[in-house]
């Protein structure tokens, strides 16, 4: 069956990547630990086969300080601390990271 992934889950897949490149965390695997949240669900999200849950964005925002109105809306700064927002050129680069997200699942 068919899961229609919405925009936020798209967003957030694309932070996970971006706090992988950027070494916030190491892995999809890493990521879930740090926000004490299921790793199995943060990979079905991560290879879209579900959306991510109301509790896995907050725990992304509590923990990495990325910002909930970004990650609902794709308005706003990217995170709470930061004076910039993430261009959508720059989500876009992160299109090509996949081998970092590949990479941190092989542990599976």
């Amino acid at each position: 069956m068919a899961v229609n992934i919405n925009e936020t889950t798209i967003r957030y897949v694309k932070a996970i990547k971006l706090l992988i490149k950027n070494k916030k965390c190491k892995s999809i695997r890493s990521f879930a630990a740090q926000c004490d949240v299921i790793y199995n669900a943060v990979y079905e999200v991560c290879y879209l086969r579900r959306n991510a849950t109301v509790e896995m964005i907050e725990k992304m925002c509590l923990v990495f300080g990325v910002s909930g109105d970004y990650l609902l809306t794709g308005k706003g700064y990217h995170t709470n601390t930061n004076n910039a927002p993430i261009t959508q050129h720059q989500f876009n680069e992160i299109d090509d990271l996949l081998p970092y997200l590949n990479a941190s699942t092989k542990s599976r």
